[in-house]
This record gives C-alpha cells, structure tokens and sequence, in this order.
C-alpha cells in the first residue's frame, strides 16, 4: 500500500484486500482513496510510535472499511517518554486547502497519541462517518497524559490564511484508555470558524478523571468567545456536544 500511495496519481482508487501492511503513507500532498474489502481484516499498520511516523501523513481524501493501528510492540517500536507519539492519521498540511477528507466506517486506533490528529485548513472539510476512533495511549508513554491525554479525536482551525472549515462527525465511537476522548483547541488569534456537525456519538473513558471526557484545553470552544460553531448537535453521549437536546 505505501508503494501503491507513492507510484500512482493522485485520486487513484487503491483497493486493499485483506493483510496486514505495514509502514508509514507519506500522502501530505496527494489526494488518497483507499477502500479496503472488509474493515477488520484490511489493516495499515506503523510500529514506529514516533511522531513523525503515523499509518498515515495526510491532508485530503476517502478512506472507507479500512483499520489504521499506530501499534506499540514492545523491543521494536520507540521508546518515546514524554515526547508527542505517532497518531493513527495525521491532516497538517496546506494541500487539505479546499478538500476534503473522508473516513467511513474505519476504525483508528493508536497507542501513542490521538488516533486521528487534525490541523484545519481553509475550506476543508473533514467527515467521520460509522468509525470508531481510539486512543491507547498509557500514562508515562507520549505528551500531555498528566492531564488525561489529547484524546481520541484532536483538532484545531486554521493557521494562517482565512477561511473558514468543516467537521462532521455521525454514528461514531470514540474512546479512550486515559480521561480525555476529545480536545477541540481553537487558536483564538487566529479568525477562522469551524463549522461543527456532530450527531449520534458515543464518547467513553475507561477512567473517570474527567467525567466530561472533553479537555476544553484553550477554553470553550463552542462558546462566543472560540472559533467553533456547533451547528447542528443532538444524540451524544456528552452535553457539550448538544445544542438539541
């Protein structure tokens, strides 16, 4: 699968049967669809753990019945300490300007740091559809697990040029192993709107430092004084995510 993301053009439809592949897909600057024939059996694997060696380094595309596992194994993977991990996917990159990137019915997982890790980009739009994304992440390995990690799912907007983005999240699971399963961090220097859609998702600590599981890490976001906009939320398992209720 790395070969294939590297030799073929940008949106070629790469089809993965089942196996274990494993290495890291440099796609920063590559639209990517990958389809895998059955979610469970078709996994991209890294065991790097290091930051800058996810399953995956990309900015748009569509993923759909595919597991990306960011996986600790012991004697192989790096010792990281207090360092920041590798994610299951990460999107930072001004390539994702203008597109979109899109996971249905995948699953993310990573033993390191968020499974999926987002810097926003103007007119992107991100969609997270039937997944589940996990965070693996014990306390001791990778940064910030004194305050109960960065999450499951971490993102904030955009740096540098306006423009506003995109985050929709349905039907989905997200959990952790430590307090926090989200942190939506808005840059208030910057102007840059996230437009949010969350509906019908379920968010689960395994420990109850946190019982909101949602580190407001720069303040509320969803409030007047953040760059989010939670326009339309109903269905999920935490209040902050709600405006319907």
């Amino acid at each position: 699968v790395v070969e294939a993301v590297e030799n073929e053009p940008e949106d070629t439809v790469i089809i993965i049967n089942p196996g274990v592949y494993v290495g890291t897909i440099e796609a920063f600057e590559k639209r990517v669809i990958l389809i895998g024939t059955d979610r469970n059996q078709c996994i991209l694997k890294s065991t790097n753990g290091q930051y800058d060696y996810p399953v995956i380094n990309g900015s748009c595309g569509y993923l759909e019945n595919l597991t990306l596992y960011s996986e600790y194994v012991e004697g192989e993977s790096t010792e990281i300490g207090n360092q920041s991990g590798a994610y299951a996917f990460h999107c930072e990159n001004e390539y994702g300007v203008n597109k979109t990137l899109e996971f249905h019915h995948c699953t993310l997982i990573s033993d390191f740091f968020p499974a999926l890790g987002m810097g926003l980009r103007k007119d992107f739009t991100c969609i997270i559809d039937d997944c589940i994304l996990e965070n693996r992440q014990i306390s001791g390995r990778g940064n910030y697990t004194d305050i109960g990690s960065l999450g499951a799912l971490y993102f904030h907007d955009s740096i540098g040029a306006n423009g506003n983005s995109n985050l929709i999240c349905k039907n989905s699971i997200l959990k952790s192993k430590l307090g926090n399963v989200m942190c939506p961090y808005t840059l208030k220097n910057e102007n840059n709107n996230v437009t949010c859609i969350f509906t019908n998702n379920v968010l689960y600590s395994e420990t109850n430092k946190y019982t909101n599981n949602i580190w407001l890490r720069n303040g509320n976001p969803f409030e007047d004084d953040g760059n989010f906009v939670l326009e339309i939320g109903y269905g999920n398992s935490n209040n902050i995510l709600n405006n319907n209720i």
